[in-house]
C-alpha cells in the first residue's frame, strides 16, 4: 500500500504532490489514477470533512482534485493539469472514499522535463489521508458491437406495457 497524510494545508491550492516517472509515459496512451481519499477537519478536533464533487473550485466543500504540474523544456512551469473524480460513489465522510481520474498524454506532458502528481483541492485546515495510490495503464473496456441487440427474436423477450 502506498498511503500518505498531508496536515497543515494553509491554501486550497496547496496539497501533497510527488514526482512522476516521465520515462513511463507515452505520447496519447492513457493512464488511470485510483486512490482513496479522507478529510480530517483540523479546525475542529480531527473530525471527519465530508466534501463534494458537484460544488466548483473555491468552493469550501470540494472535494480533493488531482492533478499534473509540469515544467517545460525552457524550464517555465505549465499550468496544471486537473482531472476531477470520475468514481460514482457516495462520499461518505467517516470512511476512505474512492478516487478514480483518466488521464491522456499530451504533448505538453510528453515533453516535458518534470512532472507531479498533486493533489490539491478542499479548504485549507482541511488535512488529507491517502491511501491505495496508484497510477496504471488504462484498458478501456471492450463491447461487443456486433451485438447491440442481444436478441433479435422479439417473440421471447420481456413485454413491457406503457
Amino acid at each position: 500500500m502506498n498511503s500518505y497524510g498531508h496536515f497543515g494545508r494553509i491554501t486550497s491550492g496547496g496539497g501533497p504532490s510527488h514526482l512522476i516517472d516521465l520515462g513511463c509515459l507515452v505520447l496519447g496512451r492513457q493512464y488511470e489514477f485510483t486512490a482513496k481519499f479522507k478529510l480530517l477537519d483540523e479546525n475542529n478536533n480531527m473530525a471527519p470533512y465530508h466534501c463534494r464533487n458537484d460544488v466548483a473550485w473555491g468552493d469550501p466543500l470540494l472535494c480533493p482534485i488531482f492533478a499534473i504540474t509540469m515544467i517545460d523544456s525552457a524550464g517555465n512551469p505549465v499550468n496544471a493539469q486537473n482531472y476531477l473524480n470520475i468514481d460514482p460513489s457516495t462520499i461518505i465522510a467517516e470512511n476512505f472514499n474512492n478516487y478514480r481520474a483518466i488521464f491522456t498524454v499530451d504533448a505538453a506532458m510528453a515533453t516535458a522535463t518534470e512532472a507531479r502528481v498533486l493533489i490539491k483541492g478542499p479548504r485549507a485546515g482541511i488535512a488529507t489521508l491517502m491511501d491505495d495510490i496508484a497510477i496504471n495503464l488504462y484498458e478501456p473496456p471492450e463491447y461487443d458491437c456486433d451485438t447491440m441487440i442481444p436478441s433479435g427474436d422479439f417473440e421471447v423477450s420481456v413485454a413491457i406495457s406503457l
